[in-house]
């Protein structure tokens, strides 16, 4: 047969049964109607050629119960747009002041991210396609989710999406049957605007690029804070085309650099900024913290690599780095630091992911500019000019002496002890 439901609103629907539903948009469940044909054969039930509108939202596909007695769900859904966020419970920054009072300053507990009891129940096998979703902030285009769920096994595998001109892929599973539930993650972004994802995500403003990172990880717990604290595996990650806005790593150093020989200190940048050629890196998750060893960033003039952590429970980093002058950095007020060039100064990056601090060493930045004086006094005096490469030059060389040869070596000694 065929089932159709003329327009009505849901939210009316359940105040009546006395269902009470809060949403973060309280004018969400105002408008619905539907569709579908409907089939009942033996152990099997369905609804096919569903058509469902839902406020603004529009769904369609086929819903139903494989098998009614091991109430096997399967369908296959495709919505065409929906902010999910709109029918998600009020944030606390949403919810009424007045709550928050009566707590009495306690904190609340957290939330419970799995529904235990309900996911054993469920058995379930189907496909969820969206052309454009809202969740959580993120924007995301042509998501789609395939789903098996049994016995409290329930595997996420393929998750596809196109999200901010980059792409999103993953294999999630949940395992609900123990004590606490289990999760294990094989995520990847591929180049991504972080730019515009940190912003939704996080209202952060401070950093742009084209960014690439992958995750396989496992972790136990069922509130945010303790999958957080529980995540072990590998992470990588890649940026390209950077810009970190709040910092100017070279004004950093032309203000420090001034301060060292008593002059006047450059103005500082009106919008300060440091451009980011390339930042990668690797690194294994225990208990929530990333442990990077090979970390590297490329910034116009310097190379920098070194060692640290990135705590994903406190969102706090702490790297140490060594920066190795290239070039010579020139600016636009005309000034340069052509005796920077070839140093290598330690630099400190410590504190909140959003806004760390940025050190550094002076003592490192006295001793490299003394040093490099000296070694360019002592080339000039003792090292002498550098000999032709074989093969250059046309005029035929004289003999030279003993005296003339010893000296030549003693100069190049002095050149490859100096360089």
């Amino acid at each position: 047969g065929t089932l159709e439901a003329d327009s009505f609103a849901p939210r009316e629907l359940l105040d009546l049964l006395d269902i009470e539903i809060v949403t973060a948009d309280p004018d969400v469940l105002s408008l619905m109607d539907l569709r579908a044909d409907w089939a009942f054969r033996g152990d099997r039930v369905g609804l096919s050629s569903l058509v469902m509108r839902i406020d603004d939202s529009q769904l369609s596909g086929e819903l139903g119960l494989g098998s009614i007695e091991k109430e096997q769900i399967l369908f296959d859904l495709s919505i065409d747009a929906i902010n999910l966020d709109r029918y998600l419970e009020p944030t606390a920054e949403e919810s009424a002041g007045g709550d928050a009072a009566a707590a009495g300053g306690t904190a609340a507990a957290e939330e419970e991210l799995f529904t235990v009891d309900t996911l054993r129940e469920l058995n379930a096998q189907g496909r969820f396609r969206i052309g454009e979703m809202v969740v959580s902030g993120l924007v995301m285009s042509d998501f789609t989710m395939n789903l098996t769920a049994d016995g409290g096994l329930l595997r996420l595998n393929p998750l596809t999406a196109t999200m901010y001109q980059g792409s999103y892929s993953g294999d999630i599973s949940l395992d609900v049957r123990g004590t606490q539930p289990k999760l294990s993650l094989n995520e990847n972004l591929s180049n991504l605007q972080i730019g515009g994802l940190l912003l939704d995500a996080q209202d952060l403003q401070n950093v742009e690029g084209l960014f690439t990172t992958g995750i396989t990880a496992t972790s136990t717990g069922n509130t945010e804070a303790a999958v957080i604290a529980g995540l072990n595996g590998n992470l990588a990650f890649n940026l390209t085309d950077g810009l970190y806005r709040g910092r100017d790593f070279w004004y950093e150093v032309r203000r420090q650099k001034a301060l060292i020989k008593g002059e006047p200190v450059p103005a500082a940048p009106a919008d300060p900024t440091t451009d980011i050629t390339r930042l990668q890196g690797s690194g294994v998750l225990t208990n929530g913290v990333l442990q990077n060893n090979d970390f590297t960033m490329q910034l116009p003039f310097v190379r920098l690599n070194g060692t640290g952590s990135a705590d994903l429970n406190s969102m706090l980093l702490n790297y140490k780095l060594s920066a190795k002058v290239v070039g010579r950095p020139q600016f636009d007020d005309g000034t340069n630091l052509d005796e920077l060039q070839g140093l290598t100064l330690p630099v400190t990056i410590k504190g909140p992911v959003d806004e760390p601090d940025i050190v550094i060493d002076l003592t490192s930045l006295i001793t490299g500019l003394a040093t490099k004086k000296l070694q360019d006094t002592l080339l000039k005096k003792y090292g002498g000019e550098e000999p032709a490469a074989d093969g250059e030059g046309t005029a035929e060389q004289e003999p030279i002496s003993d005296r003339d040869a010893t000296k030549q070596l003693l100069r190049k000694g002095v050149r490859d002890l100096l360089n």
